[in-house]
């Protein structure tokens, strides 16, 4: 089994696509490091990290609504007062 690379305060693995976004992040952190990386090179590590972040904002977006429908209201607003749900 493999381990993620990141993991929530609360012991949850990280998902396939929270390590692709940290994995492209990490990329353009290093592109910006490297003194000799040319303009093209950081643009596309930042159009992948941009498009992999828009994906798991997107499932991030879809669990909570299915996360939201088995909640009752104060499950909701202990979620919402903690700052996990929006």
């Amino acid at each position: 089994m493999m381990m993620s690379l990141l993991s929530s305060p609360y012991g949850i693995p990280a998902s396939d696509l929270q390590n692709k976004v940290q994995a492209a992040l990490d990329d353009l952190n290093t592109a910006l490091a490297d003194t000799t990386a040319v303009p093209d090179s950081i643009k596309t590590k930042m159009d992948t990290y941009r498009d992999l972040k828009l994906q798991a904002d997107e499932e991030l977006a879809k669990d909570t609504a299915s996360l939201k429908q088995v909640l009752t209201t104060k499950q909701e607003a202990t979620l919402l007062s903690m700052g996990l749900v929006n």
